[in-house]
Order: C-alpha cells, then sequence, then structure tokens
C-alpha cells in the first residue's frame, strides 16, 4: 500500500511509510493521509469565517519530521508529501539525511498543509512544533510502544475502547500574537 500511494521514495523510509499511521486505530486498521487536503482546508477555513466571523489560519501538522539545515531557515525537506512553501518532499532520503547528520538540521513536526495569510516557515515550524508538544504522542510513536502503553499483546487484541482511555488531541487551537517592535 506505501509503495502504491508514495511510490518508492516514500515506501523506503522506515516507519510511517507514505504518511501511513498505524498506532491511533485498532486492530489492524491504518490511516492513509488526506488526498487533496490543502483544498479541504480551504473550505473548512472559508466555512467558519462565514459561520463565525472570524479570521483564521488553518495548519495541518504531522508528527513524522522534517529537517530544516541550520545554515539555510527558508527550506526545509520532508519525509513525506507536503502542500507548504519552502518545504521539500524528499521521502526516505530527508529521512535518513536528518538521521544521519543531525548536527547540520532542526527536526521539526512536518507542516503538510497551510491556509491563511503567509506567516513564513519558521514561524510554521515553530508553530507546527508547539502543537505537536500539546498533542502529545497520544497511544505511543509508533505500534510497539502503543502495544507496550495499552498492554495487549498483538495487534488483534487491540480495541476501541483501549484507546478512549487515552489522553490525545488530534486539534490544537493556537492563537498566534505578533510581536509589534519599535520605538516610542
Amino acid at each position: 500500500m506505501s509503495l502504491r500511494l508514495g511510490g518508492i521514495k516514500h515506501f523506503l523510509k522506515p516507519l510511517s511509510e507514505a504518511g501511513i499511521d498505524t498506532t491511533n486505530l485498532p486492530y489492524t486498521y491504518v490511516s492513509i493521509p488526506l488526498k487533496n487536503v490543502d483544498k479541504i482546508i480551504s473550505e473548512l477555513k472559508s466555512r467558519i469565517e462565514t459561520l463565525t466571523s472570524m479570521r483564521i489560519h488553518i495548519l495541518v501538522v504531522d508528527s513524522d519530521k522534517c529537517f530544516q539545515p541550520r545554515r539555510y531557515r527558508n527550506i526545509a525537506f520532508a519525509t513525506r508529501s507536503v502542500k507548504i512553501k519552502g518545504i521539500i518532499d524528499l521521502g526516505a532520503i530527508a529521512y535518513f539525511m536528518g538521521k544521519k547528520f543531525k548536527k547540520y538540521f532542526i527536526a521539526y513536526p512536518t507542516p503538510v498543509a497551510y491556509t491563511g495569510p503567509w506567516l513564513g516557515l519558521k514561524t510554521l515550524l515553530r508553530i507546527a512544533k508547539i502543537v505537536d508538544e500539546i498533542r502529545g504522542s497520544g497511544v505511543g510513536a509508533n505500534i510497539v510502544e502503543a502495544l507496550r502503553l495499552l498492554d495487549v499483546k498483538s495487534f488483534d487484541s487491540m480495541k476501541w475502547k483501549d484507546l478512549m482511555g487515552l489522553k490525545h488531541y488530534p486539534v490544537a487551537i493556537v492563537r498566534v500574537r505578533r510581536r509589534i517592535t519599535g520605538t516610542r
């Protein structure tokens, strides 16, 4: 499935291949990345703004890491497909590059899609990191952690009620306040 969905560059990534997640669902179910996520959040933004008369921004963040070179802050390399200006999807290459050459990169959760006035890559990466810390890893960073945390022996013995007892925050609301600098 990961080869068909993400191609060879995502199939070779050792964890969360092609953005397919196995830790948030019971049994042997998996969640796959949304197609056209940028169009979905654009429509959602429009509807929420119409209903609330408020201006909002929507940022979709995946806990899979992207890697920003320490010397070049206007670019980052993702391990999955993204719709963010300045982030380049390199798949497994980004994963191995970021892990092997840690001193040259800063790891961030991956901003996948964004709608709203452009805040800049640096700000989006900072927001992604804050959101990821608030959300936590839910049922664990991987399926092995999930099985251990839930005290179950196999995927088949994991139940919906096991997952319902855990604190998990798939959505976080962040209020961004711009600092105004200047002299009086």
